[in-house]
């Protein structure tokens, strides 16, 4: 699917359903125009520097092996599990990278951990979903804290 995807844009839409930004990995800012980053959303709270390090480690590691693989014939060769994840990263590290400060995200864990498939929305659901995607795109919680802290004006 991937390969088939002729530019930005149509990567976008894919990685992040027509543009939709709440995805653990969004995208969307690298629309024509936009910032052209790629925020990482929803990893976990890294209490302490090391932790820190070790999740910029991992994302940084894997977009530069996502890179490098070039295509979906490079990624045959891992398992959909944890431990395809982490060879598909440590097979693929930079002079650079700092593969060791990743490890304490896979220690503990098992490698054949499997993806969970996400399950189908009722009608109900999407109705639910669509309407606090709604409300959550009126809100600014960033703004409203520096506003808050003093450090911009309000409106």
């Amino acid at each position: 699917m991937i390969d088939e995807c002729q530019s930005n844009q149509d990567l976008v839409d894919l990685m992040n359903d027509g543009g939709n930004r709440y995805f653990a990995w969004n995208f969307v800012n690298l629309y024509y125009g936009g910032k052209a980053t790629i925020e990482f959303r929803r990893g976990p709270g890294a209490e302490d520097v090391d932790n820190c390090f070790a999740w910029v480690e991992f994302s940084v590691t894997f977009v530069q092996a996502a890179i490098l693989s070039g295509s979906i014939r490079g990624l045959e060769q891992y398992e959909q599990n944890v431990e395809g994840l982490r060879n598909f990263i440590l097979n693929n590290t930079q002079p650079l990278n700092t593969p060791q400060a990743m490890q304490k995200i896979f220690n503990g864990k098992s490698g054949s951990l499997m993806v969970r498939k996400t399950p189908t929305l009722t009608t109900e659901q999407r109705v639910v979903l669509q309407k606090k995607t709604e409300v959550d795109d009126k809100k600014n919680l960033m703004l409203k804290k520096c506003i808050a802290a003093g450090m911009v004006a309000g409106n």
